[in-house]
């Protein structure tokens, strides 16, 4: 019986440390608090679904994927590049997040450790916030929920690379000096010898216009009587 008890002890302190768990890091970074959701210990599992409400009047989720419609969170690396998203649902009047993702036959479940979800916030004032993490659940193959421990809330705390650094758009402008371009000597010679025809031409033709018009005058006058 004794050792029956001692078995069992050992049985159940091993399923407590086989259940998975979700860790959270955060990160400031270009005046966005960014928060990782990582698994730790997970059971062999199929698919995964993220359930998180923030205040929309407090903090505005940063879109990761302009191409799509909606402001998008971040895929981990825990499941396979070929794995499907269900969902990636940011719903800014609710203030509420949803995402799942599923791996698709004929791939093999995943299990062990890595990163699940990225999600970044913008916070519109100088307090911490909390986030209420409503459900994070895993799946097997079959359709069997595998429970996670995970923490009820987050606490986000405001970015403060805002007030060191202005966010970087990646665009720098050039500045360019106005250069003197040199003048070649020739050409600058050539063009004067240019400029004196010219002059000498329009002086030529007034003279001959003038000559023309005493010549018509002189016709013009009557003849003196004899």
């Amino acid at each position: 019986m004794k050792y029956f008890i001692t078995l069992s002890i050992l049985l159940f302190s091993n399923l407590v440390l086989a259940q998975g768990r979700i860790e959270i890091a955060t990160e400031d970074q270009n005046g966005v608090r960014w928060i990782d959701f990582y698994a730790e210990d997970i059971p062999a599992s199929y698919g995964m679904e993220l359930e998180v409400f923030y205040s929309n009047d407090a903090l505005s989720v940063v879109d990761t994927n302009d191409r799509k419609s909606g402001p998008q969170i971040l895929k981990g690396d825990f499941f396979s590049e070929s794995a499907y998203e269900i969902s990636n649902n940011v719903d800014v009047r609710a203030g509420r997040i949803r995402y799942a993702i599923s791996l698709l036959k004929p791939a093999e479940p995943v299990s062990g450790n890595g990163h699940l979800a990225r999600i970044g916030f913008v916070t519109k004032s100088d307090k911490a916030l909390s986030i209420n993490i409503a459900n994070i659940k895993f799946g097997t193959r079959e359709g069997t929920a595998v429970e996670v421990t995970y923490p009820a809330s987050i606490l986000v705390e405001p970015a403060f690379s805002v007030a060191q650094a202005p966010i970087s758009t990646g665009f720098k402008p050039v500045t360019r000096k106005l250069e003197q371009k040199a003048v070649n000597p020739s050409f600058a010679k050539d063009e004067q010898a240019s400029d004196n025809l010219l002059i000498i031409g329009l002086l030529g033709l007034i003279g001959f216009l003038l000559l023309i018009v005493i010549v018509l005058l002189a016709r013009r006058q009557p003849a003196q009587a004899s």
